[in-house]
């Protein structure tokens, strides 16, 4: 496993937990060990004066940019500007006994750290600390990611999986010292002013930079191109960039059984694309074959059922020797916006555009247009902590929210879901409305945005953690800082509106991509596939969960939820997504305890922790 980590005395003479077969970058006196395999150019040194800045990971400015600005960097207040080079990476900077450390704005790069009594330990992953202290489980978090997981970004920004264990907020850098341990933000969403028109141009220059970045890095890369506009886009700027070196790109699309709408945009894409090595993946297992074969360990859990043709697919792109695997994650969020944009409209005085998007969007759903319109207004009176009271009655209730939008993705409960859940939610939710942090975006749209993006942030991080088990790096160009700046700076209504589909992306793009592409109005849906796995497996299932973590943790009923997948007659519907969480939860839980390989070496154990 690729991580790092790094130790600050509180007391002169503390000895310092060491890792297994780490590399010390740092001093003596405050270590910081890179650990695992790295790639020439991912870990960069710099020293200036008194001060020592390492970077870690892809950011695609050259030593000599990074000088400059690290030089002009006097203090802690300028750090932050190191933050806006592109790429995704993480940031330290060791100042006499102090350091700062930098993860990214959308959670690819997190930091987690615990602090002891004699001394506080960082570290880019959780499972290492987790093994130091021993940390148990957080039953409140697992909670949350089981019947509100959009909620995580905003409600329990701090926390995840481990108790005792807590996690720097994307967007925010640490403050180490023997006497300081504190969080603070240095980026904040961009005003969005611009028009697609407008950033169109800079959008593509972005994207394509980051590219030849990446090839920079590479030749020897690969390229998910499922057929949506976000990878399909990826992998056609991509094949004409290599086509400069005169090489081809292998280009991998999922067939599925149930699906088909993706497969077949994708080859009519192919087929106007010359230089695209087309790598057709037909599905030879469904989700939830071999069910309790376990994935390498990730810091949370990660909600994939078809673990057999996941294995072949890196497999294949393994045996081509591939080091960076290019993916669109992130797209949607970054390209798109949440509906609770429409009650920004309201409270900037856009009333026009409002009452034709909300109407538009109404038809588009096959919805009251009145009902539309009355329900986001209403919505766009209440407060952030006015919201949460409304779902913490929604779920005290018991009842569905039936709501167009909201702060971020609203709780979705089921009758399996246990009381002692609700509960826990309920609280978490409760505690954020007393608790309303002045730094997060004060418009719905923006902190749904925002919300959004760092939720599959953290999904698309442990996703890439696995794969880089297997010696290739998932690569999330969309995730780029540069990206992610110069769409969040172009007007939300620009970006998501019911009269076109994904129009920064078009009108950037239009130049480069093949017209069957740039007139896909819909996205593909997986349901089908997951549901045929389900009942094939419903034997495996029933036994994987006869020893339940979450129902020994009191989190779930396992049999209701086992008899809902058992009734011949349903289709699951809405609750299938539930279903899906609570299976990848399961399989995570089950997964840590079988699976504890060794990071630290024995003279690693702490002493006891600071309360």
């Amino acid at each position: 496993m690729q991580w790092f980590c790094g130790t600050i005395k509180k007391k002169n003479h503390a000895q310092v937990p060491m890792p297994y077969h780490g590399k010390n970058i740092g001093d003596e006196s405050n270590p910081l060990w890179i650990c695992g395999e790295w790639k020439s150019g991912e870990v960069r040194t710099f020293v200036h004066q008194d001060k020592t800045l390492y970077v870690i990971g892809h950011c695609f400015a050259n030593d000599q940019e990074i000088e400059v600005l690290f030089q002009k960097s006097e203090n802690e207040s300028h750090y932050g500007k190191l933050m806006k080079f592109n790429g995704n990476y993480h940031l330290i900077i060791q100042e006499r006994e102090k350091l700062f450390i930098y993860g990214d704005v959308v959670g690819l790069r997190p930091i987690y750290y615990i602090e002891m009594e004699n001394y506080i330990v960082f570290s880019s992953s959780s499972l290492p600390l987790q093994q130091l202290i021993q940390a148990k489980l957080n039953s409140a978090w697992i909670a949350m990611r089981l019947i509100c997981p959009g909620a995580i970004p905003g409600v329990v920004r701090n926390q995840g999986p481990y108790k005792g264990i807590q996690l720097l907020e994307p967007g925010c850098f640490l403050t180490l010292s023997k006497d300081q341990l504190n969080q603070t933000r240095y980026w904040s969403a961009p005003e969005a002013i611009g028009s697609c028109q407008e950033n169109a141009p800079l959008f593509r220059e972005r994207l394509l930079s980051s590219l030849r970045e990446r090839l920079a890095w590479t030749s020897r890369i690969s390229s998910n191109l499922s057929g949506g506009m976000d990878s399909t886009s990826l992998a056609v700027l991509t094949a004409k960039l290599l086509e400069e070196q005169n090489q081809k790109l292998y280009a991998f699309t999922q067939v599925t059984k149930v699906e088909t709408e993706d497969a077949f945009y994708a080859k009519e894409v192919v087929k106007e694309s010359s230089n695209i090595h087309h790598v057709l993946m037909d599905q030879e297992a469904d989700p939830y074959d071999n069910i309790t074969e376990f994935l390498p360990l990730t810091d949370e859990p990660v909600p994939i059922g078809n673990i057999e043709q996941i294995k072949l697919f890196i497999q294949r792109v393994h045996a081509l020797g591939s080091e960076i695997h290019l993916d669109g994650g992130g797209g949607d969020n970054v390209l798109c916006a949440p509906y609770a944009y429409l009650a920004d409209l309201i409270k900037q005085g856009k009333y026009k555009t409002f009452l034709s998007h909300a109407y538009a969007w109404a038809r588009l759903s096959a919805v009251s247009p009145l009902t539309t319109i009355r329900r986001i207004y209403t919505f766009s009176r209440l407060s952030y902590p006015g919201w949460l009271q409304q779902q913490i009655k929604i779920l005290e209730n018991g009842t569905t929210a039936n709501s167009t939008a909201g702060w971020f993705e609203p709780p979705s409960t089921a009758a399996w879901f246990s009381k002692q859940s609700h509960e826990m939610v309920t609280e978490l939710l409760r505690q954020s409305a007393s608790q309303v942090s002045e730094s997060l975006p004060k418009m719905p749209g923006t902190f749904a945005t925002v919300a959004g993006m760092q939720c599959m942030g953290r999904y698309l991080r442990n996703i890439q953690q696995l794969i880089h088990h297997y010696g290739i790096h998932y690569s999330y160009p969309y995730f780029d800082q540069a990206i992610v700046d110069i769409c969040l700076a172009t007007r939300a209504e620009e970006r998501m509106t019911p009269y076109a589909f994904k129009p920064l992306l078009v009108q950037a793009l239009q130049q480069d991509l093949p017209d069957v592409l740039l007139k896909r109005r819909s996205k593909g849906s997986y349901s089908g596939d997951y549901y045929k796995g389900m009942r094939k497996n419903l034997s495996a299932i029933q036994q994987f969960f006869q020893s339940s973590r979450l129902h020994e943790m009191g989190l779930i009923d396992a049999k209701m939820m086992i008899q809902e997948i058992e009734t011949p007659t349903n289709d699951l519907g809405s609750s299938l997504q539930k279903i899906i969480q609570v299976m990848s939860v399961e399989a995570w839980l089950q997964n840590i305890e079988a699976n504890q390989p060794t990071f630290w070496s024995e003279e690693a154990v702490p002493l006891s922790i600071s309360t």
